[in-house]
């Protein structure tokens, strides 16, 4: 009894050493194949994507016993997307626990909360009874949801409360490889049932910028100079949905993710920008936005997808600001040249 005891509390101590929230979900799915009979766990959260799918199986594993007796783990960390099972909307929808306890297939749902919202979803399969491990299962999953605060509270801006520019880098790299696998399945299926790879919407990285905002700190001071910064903030997370990632990159320096066709990306972030510009900031008045934005391609570095998304930004400011430009349309039109990006770290530096 003592061992266990130690083992489990070791394990727990393992989980709050974590960092990262790959490694810590993958902690949580290896914890409770550790102490809870499990054949099969998976996590799941809401997906960005938009191919008939509404959810992304982040982590998979079977357990085996193989001919020694002991325990075989097969993992899958390679994202899948699904269509939203009932059971599991029901959870996501009342936030609560269901627990099917058939002693030849029993199988735990549980909610992933994160700031009163579903974040995750934890599926829990055996072929026993689980109702001894319900109270196991239920604590695991709560250590695993406050250090998911912690983490995340730690990728936040701390005055906007956007994503920080510390997290750019890793969303953008699970985005690049989404779309890889997305694409790999879209031309599969456009092969095997000879017919050409339905179009989606497209992913952009928006980058956005306060104009001559120094002269609002100068003018104003610090103070006023952040609550524009907070009420922008707002009014970002009111006009975006809740799949589009809004970053902080410091200062006066947004970025957007989002995804949609090429003609309705225009036509949100032109009436942002036309919002922001018609809103009345206390005491400053009016402020104005120039924005840029890029096209996220799969095969693209994502230094060369933020260096688009800037020239167009810049092209805006240079050219009147509280505009907003396309990269790629910029570059139909002549009005930039695409340079070829050298991947060579030897030959960047």
């Amino acid at each position: 009894m003592q061992d266990d005891q130690d083992k489990l509390l070791n394990s727990l101590i393992g989980m709050t050493s974590q960092r990262d929230q790959d490694a810590l979900t993958v902690n949580l799915v290896t914890v409770l194949a550790e102490y809870v009979p499990v054949v099969r766990v998976s996590f799941y959260q809401p997906s960005n994507e938009k191919i008939e799918h509404s959810l992304e199986q982040t982590i998979h594993l079977d357990v085996h016993e193989n001919n020694d007796g002991k325990q075989e783990y097969i993992w899958q960390k390679e994202p899948q997307f699904i269509s939203t099972p009932e059971n599991i909307l029901t959870v996501i929808k009342e936030k609560e626990y269901i627990c099917s306890d058939n002693k030849q297939n029993a199988c735990l749902i549980a909610p992933v909360i994160r700031a009163g919202e579903v974040v995750g979803v934890l599926f829990v399969e055996s072929k026993q009874s689980l109702s001894d491990y319900l109270s196991l299962l239920r604590g695991i999953t709560k250590i695993y949801e406050n250090i998911l605060f912690i983490l995340t509270e730690g990728e936040r801006d701390t005055l906007t409360s956007l994503r920080n520019r510390r997290t750019f880098d890793k969303q953008l790299n699970k985005l690049l490889l989404r779309q890889n696998i997305v694409r790999n399945r879209q031309y599969k299926l456009a092969y095997t049932e000879r017919r050409q790879p339905k179009q989606e919407s497209v992913t952009w990285l928006v980058a956005l910028d306060i104009d001559h905002f120094k002269r609002i700190n100068d003018g104003f001071g610090h103070l006023y100079g952040d609550e524009v910064l907070l009420l922008l903030s707002h009014l970002m997370r009111e006009a975006f949905r809740d799949t589009d990632l809004l970053f902080r990159f410091g200062g006066e320096e947004f970025v957007i993710i989002l995804t949609a066709t090429e003609e309705n990306t225009h036509l949100v972030l032109d009436r942002f920008r036309n919002n922001i510009a018609c809103y009345n900031f206390p005491q400053i008045g009016k402020v104005t936005l120039s924005i840029g934005y890029a096209q996220i391609k799969s095969d693209d570095f994502p230094p060369e997808i933020l260096d688009k998304a800037d020239k167009a930004l810049y092209f805006a400011k240079q050219h009147g600001r509280n505009q907003v430009h396309c990269f790629e349309q910029l570059i139909n039109a002549g009005k930039l040249v695409e340079n070829k990006f050298i991947s060579n770290e030897s030959e960047l530096f």
